[in-house]
C-alpha cells in the first residue's frame, strides 16, 4: 500500500512536468524521474540501515533537483519521499525531515509565495499524516502483540491448570492407596493379632470350663473386654480415614466429658444453651485443650467426683464452663448461701448445718483453694485463649471453675 500511494504520487507529478517541461528538457527530465522512481524502488530490498539512509539522501538530492529545474510542478514527487523515511523506524526521522523541508524551500526559491507557502502547508499536512498513520499502524502492533501475548498466557494457564489437575489426582489416588495400607496394616498387625489371641483364649475356657468354672469365667471376661478393644481400635481406624468429620468427631466435648466420666468414675454432666453454630477448626481445638486441661487439673490437684460442662452460643462469642468439685462442698455452699442471705460476716455465726470436724477441714482447705498456682497448663490455655483474643477467667470456688470465652468473628449458620 505505501509503494502504491509513493507511485501514484511519482506518476501525478511526472505527468504534470510533462507540460511544465521545455521540449528540449524533455530527455533529461525522463531521466531524472526514472532515477527517482529506481532510487524508490530499491527500497523494498531488504537493505542495511546504513544504505537506507544514503538511498533517502540520494532521494532528497534527486527529488531537490527535479523540483528546482522543472519548478512546483515537483512537488508531488518530492513528497513522495516522505512515507519511505518517517514510516520505517531504522533512520534518523527527524533530520531526514528537516533537512528535506529545507531542501523544498530551497528548490521553489524562486517561486511565488504562495506557491511556496502551499507547498510548506502540504509538506506540513502529509508528514502529520504520516505521523498519526505511523502512530496507528504502532498501536495495532502493540495490540496484536499483547493478544498473542495473552493467548499464550491462556495457553500456558491451561496447561498449568490440567498438570495441577492430574496431580492432584494422582495425589488422591495415593493418599488413598496409603490410607488403604494404613488401615490394612492396623488390621493385620493389632486386631489380626488380637483375634488370634481371642480365639486362643477361648479355645483354652472351653477346655476348662467343665473343671474351673470361675477360671474360665474370668477368661470369658477378659475375651469381651479384649473384644470391645477390637471393636474400638476398627472404629478408631475408620474414623480416621474418614476426613470430613475427622475434626469435629476429635474435639467433640461431650466425647471427651464422657470418656473422662468412664475412666475416672465421676459423675459428669453436659449441657448446651443457646442456638448452635460453625465454628473455626482453631476455635473447636481451642476450646477442647482447654476443657481437657481443666478436667486434668480437676482429677489430678481438686480429686473432684463430678464435672458439668456448659457450652453457651451467645450471638458475639461462644463460651464453656468447667465446674468440677466434690459433693460435700455442697454443703458449705448452702451454709454460705444462708450466710450471704442473713448479711452475716463470719461463718462462725452462722447455725452449722454441716458437722464440725467437716466444716473444720474445710476452712482449713479454704486458703489452698483459694491460692492458684500457675503452671504450664493454666498459662497454656492463657496463651491459647488470647491468641483468639478471647477471655479466661479461674474461679477458685468450691466449685472450680473455669471459663474460657471466644469472640465470634464469622457469620453465624442458622442466621
Amino acid at each position: 500500500m505505501k509503494f502504491a500511494i509513493r507511485g501514484g504520487l511519482i506518476f501525478v507529478s511526472a505527468a504534470a512536468g510533462l507540460y511544465t517541461a521545455q521540449p528540449g528538457e524533455l530527455p533529461t527530465y525522463t531521466t531524472g524521474v526514472l532515477a527517482f522512481a529506481a532510487l524508490t524502488a530499491a527500497e523494498r530490498f531488504g537493505l542495511p540501515d546504513r544504505l537506507r539512509i544514503a538511498l533517502h539522501a540520494a532521494q532528497l538530492l534527486c527529488a531537490f533537483w527535479l523540483t528546482e529545474r522543472f519548478g512546483p510542478a515537483m512537488l508531488f514527487l518530492s513528497l513522495s519521499s516522505l512515507p519511505g523515511y518517517l514510516r520505517s523506524g531504522t533512520v534518523p526521522e527527524g533530520l531526514l525531515a528537516a533537512a528535506h523541508l529545507l531542501a523544498l524551500n530551497l528548490a521553489l526559491a524562486g517561486a511565488d509565495v504562495p506557491t511556496r507557502v502551499n507547498a510548506n502547508l502540504a509538506f506540513l499536512l502529509s508528514a502529520g499524516l504520516l505521523g498519526l498513520l505511523g502512530g496507528s499502524e504502532r498501536s495495532e502492533r502493540e495490540i496484536r502483540r499483547r493478544y498473542d501475548g495473552l493467548r499464550l498466557r491462556h495457553f500456558e494457564l491451561h496447561e498449568e491448570r490440567e498438570r495441577l489437575a492430574a496431580f492432584a489426582a494422582r495425589i488422591e489416588e495415593e493418599a488413598q492407596d496409603e490410607e488403604r495400607v494404613r488401615i490394612a496394616r492396623k488390621l493385620h498387625d493389632d486386631i489380626g493379632h488380637r483375634l488370634i489371641r481371642i480365639k486362643m483364649m477361648m479355645e483354652a475356657a472351653l477346655h476348662i470350663l467343665p473343671t474351673e468354672r470361675e477360671r474360665a469365667a474370668a477368661m470369658l471376661e477378659q475375651i469381651r473386654r479384649q473384644l470391645e478393644e477390637s471393636m474400638e481400635e476398627i472404629r478408631l481406624s475408620v474414623k480416621k480415614g474418614t476426613t470430613a468429620s475427622r475434626a469435629e468427631h476429635e474435639y467433640a466435648l461431650d466425647r471427651l466429658l464422657g470418656e473422662t466420666g468412664e475412666q475416672a468414675g465421676i459423675r459428669t454432666s453436659y449441657l448446651i444453651r443457646g442456638l448452635p453454630y460453625a465454628l473455626y477448626p482453631s476455635y473447636r481445638v481451642t476450646l477442647y485443650q482447654n476443657a481437657r486441661e481443666a478436667l486434668t487439673n480437676a482429677l489430678r490437684h481438686g480429686r473432684a467426683d463430678y464435672v458439668e460442662l456448659t457450652l453457651i452460643y451467645e450471638p458475639d462469642a461462644v463460651v464453656t464452663e468447667i465446674r468440677s468439685g466434690r459433693t460435700d462442698d455442697a454443703d458449705v455452699q448452702r451454709l454460705e448461701a444462708v450466710q450471704r442471705a442473713d448479711g452475716a460476716q463470719r461463718a462462725d455465726d452462722v447455725p452449722l448445718q454441716v458437722p464440725a470436724a467437716e466444716f473444720a477441714r474445710q476452712k482449713r482447705a479454704e486458703p489452698e483453694r483459694t491460692k492458684i498456682r500457675p503452671g504450664m497448663g493454666i498459662r497454656g490455655m492463657a496463651e491459647r485463649t488470647r491468641h483468639l483474643g478471647g477471655e479466661l477467667r479461674i474461679e477458685p470456688g468450691p466449685p472450680f471453675t473455669v471459663v474460657t470465652r471466644l469472640p465470634v468473628r464469622v457469620h453465624k449458620a442458622a442466621e
